[in-house]
């Protein structure tokens, strides 16, 4: 099992949980996709395809992770959660 964290802008850290390099990989992508979506190449998609997941899983976890992004975005334009505000 993989447990990796991931420190939010909010000062946060969140937690995820894997079983193995197939998750990590496309975890890996998923957040190149979000934070820096114009350096995705297509070896990017291929070493997640190579790990198993087909088209389908890799377009649901992008768009997973765009959307909680987006969420983060309208949380954060209300400061909900925001303790100092």
């Amino acid at each position: 099992e993989i447990e990796m964290r991931l420190l939010h802008k909010s000062g946060e850290y969140r937690w995820f949980y894997g079983r193995g390099q197939a998750e990590v990989g496309l975890l890996q992508l998923v957040l190149k996709a979000v934070t820096e979506p114009l350096a995705v190449t297509t070896q990017d998609f291929e070493v997640v395809r190579q790990l198993g997941w087909q088209e389908g899983d890799i377009l649901d976890g992008i768009l997973h992770g765009a959307n909680n992004v987006a969420a983060d975005i309208v949380f954060n334009t209300y400061k909900v959660g925001i303790e100092s505000c």
